[in-house]
């Protein structure tokens, strides 16, 4: 029975609640951007990362570099959310303030290769390591209700990395094709909370990215990505209590990932971006059962603008959806279909250090408001949800 119970808890901990609410990202599976000007642009990525970054966002464009390129991305994380829930004479107020989290989450090197009696064509090969979905946090909270108090405290790391590897070529610097193959690398994580539960494991799952870009003239060009869907395998360790059992696997069904980006430069000095991302919340699933159950199909759409020559400064915003769903009924089990959407503003900063060196900053703000009202038995309750976010980072570019 107790086997059971912690298999249940092991579940929960990568289930809708606990990964909306007890963690940094209000989505579980929002893949992480790994470039500092792409997050300053209101988070597009696939005609807006930088140098040998678009190994992870377009490998089309890696055959457009000029010369060989390194890339390092840091990010920091810090935040709060209040949840005021209210039925009948209790009243509950529960506070998640999330400290400084400092992470390493991308490295890349990408290179252009030029075929002498084909001038026409171009070709880029690039490899990189990422974390794909990003499970690195710490969580502070506490609960204050009519009847008891409580405190919260969580720390967590790691999350799903990948290797990188992937090409592209081009056509007359007009037409460009490239794909990428992601593979499990350094891919471990590890979770405590007040209770003292721990666990530790890895996270394994393989996949591909096709993408394209096709400039229609000098102030135009398009760009499209596909992400295929992928299987992405759990192993879970207990390693504080003793049952008959204390590792356990569990498996989630990730569906594919579309997304189509306009860029336009109306002047030398000034860009624009705009991007648009599917999110199948219904196809997700853990252990064949889906995890989004009867969710309608979500969103994620992105822009930016980039003004500057040597000194870019840099601005966007995004509306994403993420899977948090309006209670309709006392019974948890019953909630809207349609999944809330978070906001967000971007800034950041490009310098140019000189030919060579590079530095891009970035900051983001998030937010997400919303209430649910519903009867239970005679009484009304009514709840209240405010999340935000904060997030910034940077990354240093080389050219050799």
């Amino acid at each position: 029975m107790r086997t059971i119970l912690i298999l249940i808890w092991a579940i929960l901990t990568m289930s809708e609640e606990s990964f909306g609410q007890y963690r940094y990202n209000l989505n579980m599976f929002e893949p992480e951007i790994v470039d500092a000007r792409a997050e300053a642009l209101g988070r597009s990525s696939i005609l807006s990362s930088t140098g040998a970054n678009y190994i992870f966002n377009n490998p089309a464009m890696l055959c457009n570099l000029s010369q060989a390129n390194i890339q390092l991305f840091i990010r920091s994380i810090y935040g709060k959310s209040e949840i005021n829930e209210k039925g009948g004479i209790k009243t509950t107020k529960t506070d998640y303030e999330y400290p400084f989290h400092i992470k390493l989450n991308g490295l890349s090197f990408g290179m252009p290769y030029s075929i002498p009696k084909y001038k026409d064509f171009q070709l880029g090969f690039g490899i990189g390591y990422r974390t794909y979905y990003d499970n690195g946090f710490n969580m502070d909270g506490s609960t204050n209700s009519t009847y008891d108090d409580s405190k919260i405290k969580t720390k967590s790391h790691g999350g799903n990395s990948t290797l990188v590897l992937g090409g592209g070529f081009g056509y007359k610097n007009i037409f460009f094709g490239g794909i990428s193959l992601s593979l499990p690398f350094f891919s471990n994580f590890s979770y405590e909370n007040h209770h003292q539960y721990k666990s530790k494991g890895t996270m394994n799952s393989t996949f591909f990215t096709l993408s394209t870009s096709y400039v229609l003239n000098k102030k135009v060009t398009f760009g499209a990505r596909l992400r295929t869907a992928f299987s992405l395998e759990y192993n879970i360790k207990f390693n504080e209590y003793e049952y008959e059992s204390n590792e356990f696997e569990s498996e989630a069904e990730i569906p594919y990932e579309l997304g189509v980006s306009i860029e336009l430069k109306p002047f030398y000095s000034v860009k624009f971006y705009a991007e648009y991302l599917t999110r199948f919340f219904g196809d997700f699933k853990q252990d064949n059962n889906y995890l989004y159950k009867n969710s309608n199909n979500g969103y994620s759409f992105r822009s930016g603008i980039e003004v500057g020559a040597k000194t870019l400064f840099r601005g966007g915003f995004f509306m994403q959806s993420v899977p948090l769903y309006k209670k309709i009924t006392s019974d948890d089990t019953k909630k809207e279909n349609k999944p809330q959407t978070e906001i967000g503003f971007t800034t950041g900063l490009g310098i140019s250090i000189n030919k060579k060196l590079t530095l891009d900053f970035f900051g983001a703000y998030t937010i997400l408001n919303y209430d649910e009202k519903y009867k239970y038995y005679s009484e009304q309750h009514s709840n209240d949800y405010s999340h935000t976010r904060i997030k910034m980072g940077f990354s240093v570019g080389y050219n050799f």
